[in-house]
């Protein structure tokens, strides 16, 4: 059965991370989507933000996994809202869908 995961990649609650040969292992049979570095919310990632949130954590999966990740999560199950600074930046990065509480949508 293939999963999709949303692996963190800092640590600030406690939560333990993958290693790059970890991640890399799991992405020859598995989905690896893009989450935020620290599990943030999309309201909680501003301008200042984003770089390590949203685009340091979309790098290191394209870089370790060998693809970009195609699908997304924010915590809470936040819905694409174009408005936000993060949102705008999945978009640009080329994320193609965004997981929310109650749907796969579109970026």
């Amino acid at each position: 059965m293939r999963a999709v995961l949303f692996p963190l990649s800092s640590a600030p609650h406690g939560a333990r991370l993958l290693t790059d040969a970890e991640l890399a292992d799991l992405a020859t049979g598995h989905e690896v989507g893009w989450h935020t570095a620290s599990h943030a919310a999309a309201a909680e990632v501003d301008e200042a933000d984003v770089a390590e949130e949203v685009v340091a954590p979309f790098r290191w999966i394209e870089r370790v996994a060998g693809r970009p990740p195609r699908i997304g999560a924010w915590r809470g199950g936040t819905r694409f809202d174009p408005d936000l600074s993060g949102n705008r930046a999945l978009r640009d990065l080329g994320l193609a869908q965004l997981v929310s509480n109650w749907s796969v949508e579109r970026v």
